[in-house]
């Protein structure tokens, strides 16, 4: 969900809810033994997780409290589980499935991310428990399996899908995590290829499902305009190839020629496409100055602290780090100012709108 419950709905529940005694990883292991479990290690230090994140977390414990568990420590105070998990930065999000299994782990303040995490969590544990003799439990049990499919396959769709040119990798390009995947990001340097990054390592869920979805076993794999072009050896040979990478992946045409009769490549990346991509990219989406943890304007900071104080799940994009949509996105929007939001890739408006929205329940 992507708005929560009201906040006294919540309130009411979260004693209840919210486990904050637990310090040990045996004492972890138990709690998800035969429950899905969502944990989040937060720091008193860090505004971001002891404010914001708090608050999300707190309001997804009150709405789905009663499907998984939910377990807040102060990663610096429980050394023992943070090191079994990896966890090195605040905010980090676990998800396990009962048993103990991790489905996902996400690090950052990404609020839509841990939303769906969640959703998907409280859906898997809907399947794996045990059928009951009674005909509606039953059909209920049945119809979340395919409904749980469909979303997954929703979200890579939108993953594929979120940049002209996207790779799904081990690690990230400035950190390549394999072989495979630093060669991809050294070959897409050297050709000049714009493209966005997924590292499938933080997300086991879309590492397990885009496999599926592709029909391609292996990582790294490349999409371009979210059709699967292949691994490392596919773009190797396209590399190969009289005509250019970039034309390949449909980022540019060589229908023109320069002083010396060579090909000329004209890339026609169109930032219309990409602002559409980005309007869509998340059901709830802010396009601010700056960031939720640093907005770089008043008006910013403000829609953040109305859009945090009602509990809404957003993502956001930085519109001073991208000039080119920046001003595309006030064309198409026809509103000449920041931030703007938008919900399921429609304009809602900027912080009068959303102020007055408040004010009028």
């Amino acid at each position: 969900p992507d708005s929560a419950r009201p906040p006294t709905t919540i309130m009411a529940t979260l004693a209840q809810v919210v486990d904050t005694g637990v310090s040990t990883a045996a004492q972890l292991e138990a709690l998800c033994a035969a429950k899905p479990t969502a944990v989040f290690f937060w720091a008193a230090w860090h505004e971001p997780s002891k404010g914001q994140m708090t608050q999300v977390f707190d309001a997804l414990a009150g709405q789905f409290g009663a499907q998984a568990n939910f377990v807040k420590l102060e990663a610096e105070t429980v050394p023992e589980i943070s090191a079994k998990h990896g966890v090195s930065v605040v905010p980090t999000f676990l998800f396990l499935k009962a048993g103990g299994e991790l489905m996902a782990k996400i690090e950052g303040a990404d609020a839509p991310g841990v939303a769906a995490k969640l959703q998907a969590l409280v859906a898997s544990g809907a399947q794996g428990a045990p059928a009951t003799s009674a005909p509606a439990a039953g059909a209920g049990s049945q119809a979340s399996e395919p409904d749980a499919a469909m979303s997954l396959n929703d979200r890579l769709a939108r993953l594929v899908s979120s940049a002209p040119v996207m790779l799904f990798m081990k690690g990230d390009p400035s950190n390549p995590r394999c072989k495979f995947s630093r060669q991809i990001v050294e070959l897409l340097g050297e050709e000049k290829i714009p493209y966005g990054s997924f590292d499938i390592l933080q997300d086991e869920e879309v590492r397990a499902g885009l496999k599926v979805y592709s029909d391609w076993q292996t990582y790294p794999q490349l999409y371009a305009q979210g059709e699967l072009i292949g691994g490392i050896d596919v773009v190797k040979d396209m590399q190969a190839e009289d005509e250019s990478l970039a034309v390949q992946l449909g980022l540019a045409d060589a229908t023109t020629t320069d002083s010396s009769g060579s090909a000329a490549m004209n890339v026609i990346v169109d930032v219309t496409q990409r602002c559409k991509h980005l309007m869509k990219r998340s059901k709830v989406i802010l396009f601010m100055k700056g960031n939720p943890d640093e907005p770089r304007c008043g008006f910013s900071r403000k829609c953040v602290a109305l859009l945090q104080e009602e509990k809404v799940a957003f993502d956001s994009f930085d519109i001073l780090t991208d000039e080119e949509v920046r001003q595309k996105l006030k064309e198409l929007s026809e509103w000449p100012t920041y931030p703007q939001l938008y919900v399921d890739g429609e304009l809602v408006g900027g912080l009068d709108v959303i102020q007055e929205l408040k004010d009028s329940g």
